[in-house]
């Protein structure tokens, strides 16, 4: 659920871009800027993934403090890979959009923007995959459905005054939205603080 979460508001910020984007050669670079540039947060989704039948197992137990060292770790762990590899983006920008064409590097700003929201979406999944694990998922259904409103109403000035910076801007709010959702569920109903590192 965590992958279509994070897959779908993508591909409509996409279809965004298309419709609204006062200049329309943009939507070729947004696609190449989203194929790569969200890896950070597929990785993130990954690292958080990875605990899951330990993360059910301690919850189940009610232990409490191994849970939240057991997320503490994850979260650091994937605020370093993430960071490494956007910081490799940031880096290596016009290398990397010079592989699909010339034409390509002229969004260079606009990539390494996107590939801060994705390293923010990286480090702030764990809440929805904790929600999931700990037998709340209605709340991960209910607060996907209202990403999707909150995605469009930001989506379509923001992509029109701002272009490919503006459709970013977008998803991070709704990747913020995300965040302060879950994170308050899992507070509320496990119990831990679910985007701590130490």
């Amino acid at each position: 659920m965590q992958q279509i979460l994070m897959f779908v508001p993508t591909a409509i910020n996409l279809y965004i871009v298309g419709w609204f984007a006062t200049d329309k050669t943009i939507v070729g670079k947004y696609a190449a800027i989203i194929t790569v540039g969200t890896i950070p947060c597929f990785v993130g989704v990954a690292l958080c993934q990875l605990p899951g039948a330990d993360i059910s197992t301690l919850i189940f137990k009610k232990e409490w403090g191994q849970l939240q060292k057991l997320i503490n770790r994850i979260n650091l762990i994937t605020l370093l890979v993430a960071f490494s590899i956007t910081a490799l983006f940031c880096v290596f920008a016009k290398t990397i959009l010079n592989s699909f064409g010339a034409g390509y590097v002229s969004v260079e700003f606009a990539f390494i923007i996107f590939s801060l929201v994705m390293f923010f979406g990286a480090i702030t999944r764990f809440p929805g995959i904790i929600t999931g694990f700990s037998k709340n998922e209605k709340y991960v259904t209910k607060i996907g459905l209202l990403e999707l409103p909150i995605l469009i109403i930001s989506g379509i000035p923001l992509t029109y005054f701002f272009g490919l910076v503006g459709a970013s801007l977008s998803l991070l709010i709704t990747f913020a939205f995300d965040a302060m959702a879950f994170t308050k569920i899992v507070r509320e109903k496990v119990g831990i603080k679910p985007l701590s590192f130490f």
